[in-house]
């Protein structure tokens, strides 16, 4: 489709405190892309850098935090600012159109 959904199904063990996952210059139908997320979850959060891909930008990005303890999302911020289009029940942060680097904080 249209839309990029980033780390649906990641398992809970690679999200426990102090663990990261990174991906660099992946390749996809959007372009190549990178990102690294980092747990702090005993500091009540999880952040994500993301070099969206830009060839063919998609139309929407999606990103799911899983907190490895089933916490749900009580507040995100992209860039330093408070971010409003997430969903704690599926745990998914809704970016839209993304075609710079940003930082996403989740907090739980």
């Amino acid at each position: 489709g249209e839309d990029l959904l980033l780390l649906p199904a990641v398992p809970l063990g690679w999200l426990e405190d102090g663990k990261r996952i990174s991906l660099k210059d992946a390749a996809t139908y959007f372009g190549t892309f990178s990102f690294e997320v980092e747990s702090k979850v005993s500091e009540g959060f999880i952040k994500m850098t993301l070099n969206p891909p830009t060839r063919n930008p998609p139309r929407s990005i999606n990103v799911r935090f899983r907190h490895p303890k089933g916490l749900k999302i009580r507040k995100v911020q992209v860039n330093g600012k408070d971010w409003m289009d997430f969903d704690p029940k599926r745990e998914l942060v809704k970016l839209g159109r993304i075609e710079k680097t940003i930082k996403i904080m989740v907090y739980y």
